[in-house]
């Protein structure tokens, strides 16, 4: 910052050489506009000293790269300048103190003075901070949603609690970044564990641009998170093995439909459902603490679970059988949180709800047991809604009726 300065003052009194010392000496006490790059350097107009501001664009940019600057205090010279300069300052600090992220994550207010002298204006910025600019250098960039959940995945998957994200193009408005914050969670391997909340600020509230700031926090240390991480992938690995040495692939055929039937077949008989755990989770909206009954480590170690810990068992089976799935957040026809998997057997999607299949135990049916296993978007509509321009589409069809219709082909031949 003060090499910034004194160079800044090097160039002005180079500039001034010329000049007749008369009615210019007030001149010398002030540091005059100068850009300063900053790691998310405003991309306008590139202005640097000696140049002179000479409409609102240009001077927007000059205000805009001082905030960057971290300046606490700034002059501008405006010569022949084609607008009211009061007036467009006001207009420029309330824009950007609502559309630029950097101001509004970082400044708390923007003042002025203006100063006329014949054609000549000036106008001197003070600069009040409510962050450092060392939290600013902080700030991770992303080009769009999808990198900003790549970069989530990451940080969740090493317990980081906190993390600000400046998104260079959120143009999609019915992004819920809670939900795709949830979804990193989940992860792809169903050994999430002890998420207590996720809480959010946006820089500013709306708009094409926005910085995001996450406060994740957990009900355990990493240490005991990761040892219930572990625990999980031993136990589904264990499980998985178990169920290939009885011989119940082989007897099947071994494909992946084989696999992801019996893993189903599986959780459903031999982990109950959490009727109390889940209402607790309908209660607050799918955002409660995810204590043991909400995770996969709950579902092997108690053999009981909500709905969002079966699902999670399911996933964690699949991920050690080798098949690739994950899972979908949505929710039941009433607005109730939901979760399950969507699974890819032999090149299809599929959904998988191994809770409702848990349910539908306590009756008997074995139709009712069958209608959520390896079912279309069609058929889970009946039942569950979700996003599903964040998922990939499924067949249009079961995969049972899949395997009959192929059959069918295959006969006529």
């Amino acid at each position: 910052m003060k090499k910034r300065a004194a160079l800044a003052v090097l160039l002005l009194a180079a500039g001034l050489a010329a000049l007749p010392l008369g009615g210019c000496e007030f001149m010398l006490k002030r540091e005059f506009y100068t850009s300063a790059p900053h790691s998310l350097q405003h991309g306008g107009t590139d202005i640097s000293e000696g140049n002179v501001i000479k409409n609102y664009y240009a001077l927007k940019d000059a205000i805009l790269n001082t905030v960057y600057a971290g300046k606490t205090d700034e002059t501008f010279r405006l010569n022949e300048y084609g607008g009211d300069m009061e007036k467009d300052i006001e207009n420029i600090i309330a824009d950007i103190m609502k559309s630029d992220p950097i101001c509004a994550y970082a400044v708390s207010s923007i003042n002025f003075e203006p100063v006329k002298i014949l054609s000549l204006q000036e106008a001197t910025l003070s600069i009040t901070y409510k962050r450092g600019m060392e939290e600013v250098d902080k700030i991770e960039q992303a080009v769009n949603t999808n990198e900003f959940e790549q970069k989530m995945a990451l940080k969740m998957a090493q317990y980081q609690k906190n993390s600000c994200i400046y998104i260079i193009n959120y143009f999609d408005y019915t992004y819920d970044a809670y939900t795709r914050i949830l979804s990193s969670y989940y992860g792809e391997d169903g050994a999430s564990v002890g998420l207590e909340s996720i809480n959010l600020a946006f820089y500013p509230e709306s708009g094409v641009k926005r910085i995001i700031e996450t406060d994740v926090r957990y009900i355990n240390s990493d240490m005991v998170l990761s040892r219930k991480r572990e625990i999980i992938k031993e136990e589904a690995s264990r499980i998985a093995s178990q169920i290939f040495l009885e011989q119940q692939i082989e007897e099947t055929g071994g494909n992946d439909g084989a696999v992801a039937r019996v893993l189903y077949d599986w959780v459903i008989d031999n982990i109950e459902y959490d009727s109390d755990a889940q209402s607790a989770a309908e209660e607050a909206k799918g955002r409660q603490i995810k204590t043991d009954e909400y995770t996969a480590y709950g579902a092997f170690a108690y053999k009981k679970a909500a709905g969002e810990g079966i699902a999670l068992a399911y996933q964690a089976l699949c991920k050690a059988a080798g098949l690739d799935a994950y899972i979908v957040i949505g929710e039941d026809l009433n607005g109730n949180t939901s979760v399950w998997s969507l699974v890819n057997i032999e090149g299809e999607y599929y959904h998988i709800d191994a809770g409702e299949g848990i349910k539908s135990k306590v009756s008997g049916n074995d139709l009712e047991r069958d209608a959520f296993f390896a079912i279309s978007d069609e058929q889970m509509q009946k039942t569950k809604l979700w996003d599903v321009k964040y998922y990939t589409a499924s067949d249009t069809m079961s995969y049972e009726e899949r395997r009959s219709e192929e059959a069918a082909a295959t006969e006529n031949v």
